[in-house]
């Protein structure tokens, strides 16, 4: 399975974070190798328990533009 789908209703580990980072990354990379990506971050609502929330921060060169996309991971 590739990408974000292996996390849903994964269980959260102290690596769950950093290997979320590290599959948008290489999605990216992969994918859109087009854009530089600018930053991940990654946080839990508090009004939606058992979800992580990936910012992706990414610049597109040809564009000169700066856009951010939210997504959310349900976890367990």
């Amino acid at each position: 399975v590739a990408g974000l789908s292996r996390y849903i209703f994964e269980n959260k580990t102290t690596n769950l974070s950093s290997n979320i980072v590290g599959t948008v990354t290489s999605q990216i990379q992969k994918h859109l190798s087009y854009i530089s990506l600018v930053k991940i971050e990654l946080s839990e609502p508090s009004d939606m328990p058992n979800t992580i929330s990936v910012l992706v921060k990414y610049y597109i060169p040809n564009q000169a533009l700066v856009q951010q996309l939210t997504f959310d991971v349900g976890i367990i």
